[in-house]
C-alpha cells in the first residue's frame, strides 16, 4: 500500500468512524455514572470561584473539559468523540513509526475505532476519553524519539512532560506517568539531553515542572480548604473496595457500622443486578455523609483505617484479594456494565432497540475475546526477549519501546491492585498503545523484516 492509498484508507476508516459515532450520537443521550456528578460539581464550584465545599475527590482536568464546553453535556459528548477520531489518527502514525504495513496499521486503529466499549466511554461523563487521548499522545511523542534522532529534542521532551502531567491532572492513578517517562528518557534517549549533568538535572526538574504546577497547586488548595495537603481525598474508598469482602467478618461499631452496613448493602444490590461490585462505595458515599455527618474527607480516613486493619488481621486474605483486583485491571472494558444496552435506545421503538441490543451484544461478545487475547499475548511478550535471536530480530528500539509500555502497565496495574481495586476501564487510556505495540511486536517476529520503519 503506497502513501496515497494509506491517506484514502485512513479517510475511509476515519469516515466510518465518525459515521458510527454521530449515528449514535442522534440517539444515545449523554451517560451519567456516579462519578460524572462530582466532576460536574467540582466544575460549578470552580466557575464560582468557591472550593470551600468541594469534596476533594477529583482533580481539575476533566471538569476545565466540563467548562469548555458550557457544561452542555452534549457539547462534551462531540468533544470527546473528536478526540477519539484524534486517537486514530495517533494510532495509525504509531503504528508506522514501530514499522507496521499500513494495512496493519490501520487495522490496529480499526479495533479502537470499532470496539463497543471504547466508542461508548466517549458517551460517558467521565475522564476515560481526554485521559486516553494525553496518554496515547505521550506514549507516541516518546516512541517516535526512540526512532527519529532528529527528533531528540529538549523541545519534544517538555512537550511530552507536559501531556504526562496532564493525565496526571485528569486521573490521578496517572501520577506516576511523567516520572516513569522521564526516567525511560534517561535510560533509552542519553543523547537527547545534550547537556552536562547540573544541565541535565536541571532539565529534568524543568520536565516535572508541569506536574509540580499542577499537581502541587491543587494539593495546596486541597490544605487550604481544610482537607490536608492531599491530591485526591479518597483514597480510603479505594481501598475498601479491594478488602470489602472481609467486613462482614469483622465487628464495626459507631460511624463503621453505618459505613459497612451501607457499603455491603450496595454490594450484595450490584451483584444480584450483575452490575459491577467494584464502585459499591462510591455510590453510597452520599448517603453515608447524610447518615454520619463526616465530611468525605473523614469518610475516606475512616475506610482507610477499616482497610487498614482488615489487612494486618488477614492478610492472607489481602493478598487474594489483590490478586483479583490485578486480574479484573485486565478484563477488557465492559465485561459487566452497570447501563444494560437497553438503555441507550430507549428512543426508539422497541423492536428497533431489540434488534440493535441484541447486534451490539453478540459484537461486543467477540470483541472482549479477541482484546483478552491481545492482552495475552501483551504479558507474554517480554519473555521471549530472554533469547537474543528474538531481541535481534525485533530491533532495539521495537524492544525498548515495548518495554517501557509493558512496565509502566505492569507497575499500574499492581499499585491499583493494591489500593484501589482494579477494573477494566482503568487500563483504557494505554490500550491504543497496547495494541499498536502488540501488533508491531508480532508482526516484526513472525513476519518479514523491514529494513527500517517508514518515517510518519
Amino acid at each position: 500500500m503506497t502513501r496515497p492509498r494509506l491517506w484514502v484508507g485512513f479517510l475511509m476508516l476515519l469516515g466510518a468512524a465518525a459515521l458510527l459515532r454521530l449515528g449514535l450520537f442522534g440517539v444515545v443521550h449523554p451517560i451519567l455514572e456516579p462519578d460524572s456528578f462530582s466532576y460536574l460539581d467540582l466544575a460549578r464550584r470552580l466557575v464560582a470561584g468557591d472550593l470551600a465545599g468541594d469534596d476533594g475527590l477529583r482533580t481539575p482536568g476533566y471538569p476545565l473539559l466540563l467548562l469548555a464546553a458550557g457544561l452542555n453535556l452534549r457539547v462534551v459528548v462531540l468533544f470527546q468523540i473528536l478526540m477519539g477520531l484524534g486517537i486514530l489518527g495517533i494510532m495509525v502514525r504509531l503504528g508506522g513509526r514501530l514499522g507496521l504495513t499500513p494495512p496493519l496499521s490501520l487495522a490496529a486503529a480499526a479495533i479502537y475505532a470499532f470496539f463497543v466499549q471504547f466508542v461508548v466511554f466517549e458517551f460517558f461523563i467521565m475522564a476515560e476519553t481526554l485521559t486516553t487521548l494525553l496518554v496515547t499522545g505521550a506514549f507516541f511523542l516518546f516512541i517516535r524519539l526512540l526512532y527519529q534522532e532528529e527528533a531528540r529534542t529538549w523541545e519534544n521532551l517538555r512537550i511530552i512532560g507536559l501531556l504526562a502531567a496532564a493525565a496526571a491532572w485528569t486521573r490521578p492513578i496517572y501520577l506516576l506517568l511523567p516520572g516513569w517517562l522521564l526516567v525511560a528518557a534517561h535510560l533509552c534517549l542519553p543523547g537527547a539531553w545534550n547537556a552536562t549533568r547540573p544541565l541535565a538535572v536541571r532539565r529534568s526538574l524543568i520536565f516535572l515542572l508541569p506536574l509540580v504546577v499542577l499537581a502541587g497547586g491543587w494539593c495546596l488548595v486541597q490544605a487550604a480548604h481544610g482537607r490536608g495537603f492531599t491530591y485526591a481525598t479518597g483514597r480510603g474508598f479505594g481501598l475498601l473496595e479491594v478488602v470489602g469482602d472481609y467486613l462482614e467478618v469483622h465487628r464495626q461499631e459507631g460511624p463503621r457500622e453505618v459505613i459497612a452496613r451501607a457499603y455491603l448493602a450496595e454490594r450484595e444490590k450490584n451483584r444480584q443486578a450483575g452490575a459491577p461490585e467494584e464502585d459499591s462505595i462510591w455510590v453510597v458515599i452520599g448517603e453515608l455523609k447524610e447518615a454520619t455527618g463526616l465530611s468525605v474527607k473523614q469518610l475516606s480516613d475512616l475506610t482507610w483505617e477499616m482497610g487498614l486493619e482488615i489487612i494486618t488481621q488477614r492478610p492472607s486474605a489481602y493478598l487474594i484479594q489483590v490478586a483479583r483486583s490485578w486480574m479484573r485491571f485486565w478484563l477488557p472494558p465492559g465485561q459487566r456494565m452497570r447501563h444494560p444496552y437497553e438503555d441507550f435506545f430507549r428512543g426508539l421503538p422497541p423492536p428497533l432497540a431489540a434488534g440493535l441490543v441484541a447486534v451490539i451484544k453478540t459484537v461486543t461478545v467477540a470483541q472482549r475475546k479477541f482484546l483478552g487475547l491481545l492482552e495475552l499475548l501483551f504479558l507474554a511478550a517480554p519473555f521471549l526477549l530472554v533469547w537474543r535471536q528474538i531481541r535481534a530480530r525485533l530491533g532495539r528500539e521495537l524492544v525498548t519501546a515495548f518495554l517501557t509500555v509493558w512496565l509502566f502497565m505492569l507497575g499500574k496495574s499492581l499499585a491499583i491492585a493494591l489500593i484501589e481495586g482494579g477494573e477494566g476501564r482503568f487500563a483504557l487510556p494505554t490500550f491504543p498503545g497496547l495494541i499498536c505495540l502488540t501488533f508491531a511486536f508480532y508482526h516484526r517476529l513472525l513476519g518479514p523484516i523491514p529494513e527500517s520503519p517508514a518515517r510518519t
